[in-house]
């Protein structure tokens, strides 16, 4: 959950469409999984996508520019006639302020994001067998799985390691590809705040006021940035779970547990059920998934197989 309510953040209605979510990963890693008590979640600076917040960076930049071209040229005209008679481009130094806006605010920013990942199965092939990029980008070692959250269970788990561990937000968001123009421009009018960051900083430092930066919009930059990704992995249906720790040291809280620079967010009890992948061998997979959930109490967990044909490429 987040302090901040944005329209788009509707854990409920991801439920309602996507009532398990899967983490694909190989089954020797169940085992960490349930001793732990759950998942690695990454700091969203060491992602294995070096471009991650890139992908918005270049769809809010130029729109914090151009916020910030037009105001100045209705507000502040002299200011801009005194750049152009110093041979500068307006343009190109409002594009290069909002570009540095960006990158400061994602270094800076309190809110610490960790990252963990999920696909969700609309389709019914996928619903049935999974889905194929995802079996060979995650699941490259014999022995893929699916480990399927009740998004449900889920929700509910969130709220109590907020107050547990006294996070500073932790909430389910649907990833958006660059190229779903209908729900990216949803978000950027809920986000009008953000987009006028420049001009309002820009605007009082002309004025000589002291520029109060909105920390809220700084928030809401941030958790924009953590939905959006590049067209090109449109096939993994992510669904995020973004969590930020406290930065205030007088919290009372437990401490969370660390797994070097990741934190491990203790969802394991919201399993549901377990998808194999393609393999040579399911049934000596299903074994080791069963006696591994056995062993654990996780009796109840649901095993299902892939018909997804296997190819040892």
């Amino acid at each position: 959950m987040t302090e901040i309510k944005l329209p788009w953040i509707d854990e409920e209605a991801i439920a309602a469409e996507h009532p398990t979510i899967f983490h694909y990963t190989n089954y020797l890693n169940l085992r960490s999984i349930l001793e732990s008590g759950g998942l690695l979640s990454t700091p969203y600076s060491d992602t294995n996508d070096r471009e991650e917040f890139r992908a918005a960076k270049n769809i809010l930049c130029p729109s914090i520019a151009t916020n910030l071209y037009n105001f100045l040229k209705a507000k502040q005209p002299q200011f801009m006639e005194r750049v152009e008679q110093d041979g500068h481009d307006p343009q190109e130094i409002c594009e290069k302020d909002a570009d540095t806006l960006y990158e400061v605010s994602l270094r800076t920013n309190v809110y610490k994001p960790y990252l963990t990942c999920f696909s969700y199965h609309s389709a019914d092939h996928h619903k049935e067998n999974g889905i194929l990029s995802m079996w060979r980008s995650y699941c490259s070692l014999p022995g893929g799985i699916a480990v399927g959250f009740s998004t449900e269970k889920l929700i509910k788990r969130s709220n109590d390691l907020v107050a547990k561990y006294k996070f500073l937000l932790m909430f389910l968001d649907e990833a958006i590809y660059g190229d779903d123009t209908e729900k990216l421009k949803q978000r950027l009018d809920d986000c009008d705040d953000v987009i006028k960051i420049n001009a309002d900083f820009i605007h009082a430092k002309i004025e000589r006021r002291e520029p109060q930066i909105d920390t809220d919009a700084l928030h809401k930059l941030l958790i924009l940035s953590a939905s959006i990704k590049h067209p090109d992995f449109s096939d993994e249906h992510e669904v995020r779970l973004v969590v930020s720790e406290s930065q205030d040291e007088n919290d009372t809280r437990d401490d969370v547990q660390k797994h070097g620079s990741r934190i491990i967010v203790e969802i394991s009890d919201c399993i549901s059920e377990i998808l194999i992948g393609p393999s040579k061998d399911q049934s000596a997979i299903e074994a080791g998934v069963r006696h591994t959930l056995d062993a654990f109490g996780n009796s109840d967990v649901n095993i299902i197989r892939s018909n997804t044909p296997f190819r040892n490429l």
